[in-house]
């Protein structure tokens, strides 16, 4: 739940090994400064890959395509990898990661960066509890939905 509220993490973006789908990170410096940013890429079976993005102007962004992004890490993120979680290193504030997919050859993407976020319900003040606070209530954390790396799904994925 806290990664995919954080703007420095991603908990699902395609990998290079998966088929018909073209990934796309893109980091947004809402700073003065220009800086680069360093990534961490864990992939689905656990390999973990470094990767710093060329400096990102002041006020700019900068995109790449996974798949482009893979051989520059290190070490290289396997080209078999059907997804990686994505974690920035220490940044300043100001600085975002965010996700976009779509299919092969398709003119358009989409916005994948919280598509799996999850909301909690709160306890309400009411007639049948008139002392109780807006309290969020912690949701049970369960394991991933069979198909919840396709992104293909209903937004009922519970990461």
């Amino acid at each position: 739940m806290a990664l995919m509220a954080d703007p420095l993490s991603l908990p699902y973006v395609s990998g290079p090994g998966r088929e018909g789908t073209v990934g796309q990170i893109t980091i947004t410096n809402a700073t003065a400064t220009a800086r680069p940013l360093t990534v961490i890429f864990l992939d689905n079976l656990g390999r973990a890959s470094v990767w710093t993005s060329p400096v990102v102007a002041p006020m700019g962004s900068f995109s790449r395509a996974v798949s482009n992004i893979a051989p520059l890490a290190q070490p290289p993120i396997d080209p078999a990898a059907r997804s990686v979680s994505v974690i920035a290193d220490y940044t300043p504030h100001g600085m975002t990661l965010s996700y976009s997919e779509g299919l092969t050859g398709a003119s358009s993407q989409d916005d994948f960066s919280a598509a799996c976020m999850l909301t909690s319900a709160a306890v309400t003040p009411g007639a049948d509890n008139p002392t109780a606070a807006h309290v969020p209530v912690s949701p049970t954390i369960s394991p991933p939905v069979a198909n919840c790396d396709s992104m293909t799904m209903d937004m009922g994925c519970s990461m």
